[in-house]
């Protein structure tokens, strides 16, 4: 019996060893390995002094003042009275500035940001006011994310600085909508002094935080924009927060799945993307930089599947709120030739991202395909005339202008076309 049984025992030890060493479980260990480091070294850069007062008492009081709630974003003003002790050595610093992280999306340094390592006022202050009263309130408000304040780790940490009508590019001083590196994400408001400013949230439209001690709290996943302001300078600290209980591997995959992307690397993309699918199919980051990869290869019909099922998980069309899977879907639409779809999804956006300009050339372009095989007359040749001067209001530089100017000379190249075959 025992000699029976030899064989099914060698196959399943080795269908064991297979999966340990498989390409699919060495990058899952290797992530793992990443999260338990940078949580290590987390506690150690920002290990709160010695007696601090860890009963709870501050974020019960906080959160006892009064705040805004909804659904998982909890803010509330002056938390902190005493941030002008740090503004101080913020305002002093003349290292570490830089505006790559926000290059992107900011062409002037209108939004630049320093690292908290080269502030070590701010870096205790937030050390201290984190243990005491920010994941306190963390782990209240958000129990899905995180039931332990203790562990809470701030893995990344730096000031944001705004500043109306710097450079000459004509950038706002604000950030459109993204996401963040983190599990959660804190902002605390530094000072006061300016206008506009905020945390504006994609989904429900509102507009939260913002002055000199306010704090909002919030999953990183969560689409937010910086709202720009008209006047002044404006400074806040913000920290990304990880769960030493939690590797996150879906947003692991899709952080190594854009690098990839940056770097030229497309099946290295394409195949990291379809990792953070498989931990989290619910996750639109992932399914949303599935697709993109997709249309990158020339596979549209996959790649507006994707970019559909974000829409699903968005809310459906109707709820759907978040402009890069509006955009995605809208150029992909144009790319298969279903231009009236891709003009209603354009238009959409446009009413949805007022800053977005590439909802304007999105819509331009459908308009301009609708008009070619209407022949160049009809209801379409209204819709093109009025794509084209949303658009041109909408241009804020030169770099925008230039870019109108190039889709509008692919319209023009369809047209003479089309003038051709009817003659």
């Amino acid at each position: 019996m025992a000699m029976r049984l030899l064989p099914i025992l060698i196959l399943c030890c080795t269908a064991a060893l297979s999966l340990k060493t498989s390409p699919l479980h060495q990058a899952v260990a290797r992530h793992r390995r990443e999260h338990r480091r940078e949580c290590d070294e987390a506690a150690k850069r920002y290990a709160p002094p010695p007696g601090v007062d860890r009963s709870g008492a501050a974020a019960a009081d906080a959160l006892a003042r009064g705040a805004y709630r909804e659904e998982d974003v909890w803010a509330a003003e002056r938390v902190f009275p005493d941030t002008a002790r740090i503004v101080g050595e913020v305002e002093r610093a003349r290292e570490g500035w830089s505006t790559e992280r926000h290059e992107t999306w900011q062409a002037s340094g209108a939004v630049a940001d320093c690292p908290l390592p080269h502030l070590p006022g701010a870096t205790a202050w937030l050390a201290e006011r984190f243990a005491s009263t920010v994941a306190p309130i963390v782990a209240e408000v958000l129990p899905g994310l995180v039931e332990d304040p203790a562990d809470l780790r701030i893995v990344d940490a730096f000031i944001v600085r705004y500043v109306a009508g710097a450079g000459d590019a004509g950038d706002d001083a604000g950030l459109p909508a993204h996401v963040d590196g983190g599990l959660v994400s804190v902002n605390i408001g530094l000072n006061d002094g300016f206008e506009g400013g905020g945390t504006r949230f994609e989904r429900s439209d509102r507009v939260v935080g913002g002055g000199a001690g306010s704090l909002t709290v919030h999953p990183s996943a969560k689409r937010h924009a910086g709202e720009p302001i008209s006047d002044g300078a404006r400074l806040i600290l913000v920290a990304f927060c990880a769960s030493s209980k939690d590797a996150e591997l879906c947003r692991r995959f899709v952080r190594e799945g854009r690098t990839h992307r940056e770097r030229g690397d497309g099946d290295a993309a394409t195949l990291a993307f379809r990792r953070a699918a498989k931990f989290d199919a619910a996750d639109v980051p992932a399914r949303h930089g599935l697709g993109t990869q997709r249309y990158y290869a020339g596979d549209f019909r996959a790649a507006a599947r994707d970019f559909y099922r974000c829409l699903v998980l968005e809310g459906g069309e109707a709820e759907c709120r978040n402009a890069l899977v509006l955009a995605s879907l809208g150029e992909t639409l144009v790319a298969l030739g279903a231009y009236a779809e891709a003009l209603a999804v354009a238009r959409r956006l446009s009413a949805l991202a007022p800053r977005d300009f590439g909802a304007r050339l999105t819509r331009v372009k459908a308009a301009g395909a609708l008009l070619h095989d209407a022949g160049l007359e009809g209801d379409a040749a209204s819709a093109f005339g009025d794509a084209v001067a949303d658009a041109t209001a909408a241009a804020r530089n030169a770099a925008d202008a230039a870019a109108l100017e190039a889709v509008l000379a692919e319209c023009d190249a369809l047209f003479a076309g089309a003038r051709r075959l009817r003659s």
